[in-house]
């Protein structure tokens, strides 16, 4: 049996963000608990033990429900929940699926095995609903490129900073010398 994998664009996941009509932050971002209510998502936190202590975060689509790991970040848990909020919007067809986050490198632009365009599009899920490519710019722009400003306005690690300006880089949006 052949998998079929969609992959949706940056316009696309862009487009369905807004046709959701989630309510925004005060720094233009979304507020992601206010998104689970309106999807009807839970939310619990868990303790990892050996098998799970990699796993930053998993949602189960049958029981419409995030768990995220206690022992992560705020930051780390922030964005893994606008992560897991991707699953939930993008590939909430699979019945079953739970996606476990782990403490690992995907290539944001590797998609040759449906798993992994999975994580990244829900990677960039959440960055838009964290970060939204108009916002990253300005603040890129405003806060001089300094990434341990914009890390600290967006509540986000650097390293996602870093990954952020280089897909956007990548795709023309920005350039390193943008003022």
């Amino acid at each position: 049996m052949k998998i079929e994998k969609r992959q949706y664009s940056l316009s696309e996941i862009q487009e369905k963000i807004a046709n959701g009509n989630f309510v925004k932050n005060i720094h233009g971002g979304y507020l992601l608990f206010e998104i689970l209510k309106q999807l009807n998502i839970a939310y619990d936190e868990f303790k990892p033990v050996d098998t799970l202590k990699n796993v930053k975060a998993m949602f189960s689509h049958n029981e419409r429900k995030i768990l995220v790991n206690k022992e992560i970040t705020d930051e780390e848990k922030y964005f893994a929940i606008g992560h897991e909020i991707g699953h939930a919007v993008l590939h909430g067809d699979q019945k079953g699926f739970v996606d476990y986050t782990r403490d690992v490198q995907i290539e944001m632009l590797r998609d040759d095995y449906p798993k992994i365009a999975h994580e990244t599009e829900a990677n960039i899920f959440s960055y838009e609903l964290i970060m939204p490519t108009y916002l990253f710019i300005e603040k890129y722009k405003e806060f001089d490129r300094d990434i341990k400003k914009i890390a600290e306005y967006f509540s986000l690690e650097e390293y996602r900073i870093l990954k952020r300006l280089s897909y956007l880089m990548d795709r023309n949006s920005i350039s390193s010398n943008e003022q």
